[in-house]
């Protein structure tokens, strides 16, 4: 949020509200601006050959939270996600095909786990967070490769 100039820390007083109603307003009053913009996302053009699509889900889930930490009303952040975390952190696996996705027996017995450690890190340092702020998380993943 200090990119955005909001400097917001438990701040009860809401001393800041104006600073947040710029950025954070109820879906209601923009839906037709939502719907429009939902309409017209189109797939990404750029060809990968031997590599993963790049995906920022971890930087994108900080930034979401992170905005919804310093609303003042009840808050609920909604990710559909259709690839790993392979740009930035939270990376789960390298945008190189090479790298195989990992299977629960692998991570159980800690066998190649060269992004497990620092992703999880990473992911568990929301959840408190989340809770401590009410914040509803709903994540739904899928994956295509």
């Amino acid at each position: 949020m200090e990119l955005l100039g909001i400097m917001v820390k438990n701040d009860p007083n809401c001393q800041n509200s104006d600073m947040v109603k710029r950025f954070i307003v109820p879906v209601s009053t923009h839906r037709d601006v939502i719907a429009r913009r939902i309409r017209n996302l189109r797939p990404d053009q750029h060809i990968y050959v031997n590599e993963r699509r790049h995906s920022c889900f971890g930087q994108a889930l900080n930034i979401s939270i992170s905005m919804a930490e310093v609303s003042t009303i009840a808050t609920r952040v909604v990710y559909l996600v259709g690839n790993p975390c392979t740009v930035g952190p939270g990376m789960t696996i390298g945008t190189n095909f090479k790298e195989q996705m990992r299977s629960p027996k692998e991570l159980s017995e800690g066998q190649n786990i060269k992004y497990f450690a620092s992703a999880k890190n990473y992911y568990d340092s929301f959840t408190k967070r989340v809770v401590g702020r009410n914040i509803i998380l709903d994540i739904f993943i899928f994956s295509t490769n």
